[in-house]
């Protein structure tokens, strides 16, 4: 009975330990795909105060958000269950990588 009882406690423990480390995997994940998306090139500044984006910035920009849009949506589909999957800053760097993405192709 008590070798029962040690044995469940310790897969529960297990368990728990794996529910963990799953949110540290998707938060480490979150933030890999923050950084390219904050390191995006953001153009020269030209005279009429706007960015400029030369040809080669435009095509480090489209690489760059679909690299960070598939490791967000890898995080996505391998740990939908957790509460960093499921957070606002998830949602909101979702749409920013989308965002991004559309505008560095248009242009």
């Amino acid at each position: 009975m008590i070798k029962q009882f040690v044995v469940g406690l310790l897969a529960v423990s297990l368990l728990a330990g794996c529910g963990e480390d799953k949110e540290k995997v998707a938060q480490e994940k979150i933030r890999e795909a923050k950084a390219v998306y904050d390191n995006r090139p953001q153009g020269t500044l030209n005279e009429a105060g706007t960015r400029t984006l030369t040809a080669d910035d435009i095509n480090l920009c489209v690489t760059q958000m679909d690299y960070a849009k598939s490791i967000l949506d890898v995080m996505l589909a391998d740990y939908p269950s957790t509460k960093v999957a499921q957070s606002p800053e998830a949602r909101k760097l979702d749409a920013n990588l989308r965002a991004q993405l559309a505008t560095c192709k248009q242009t």
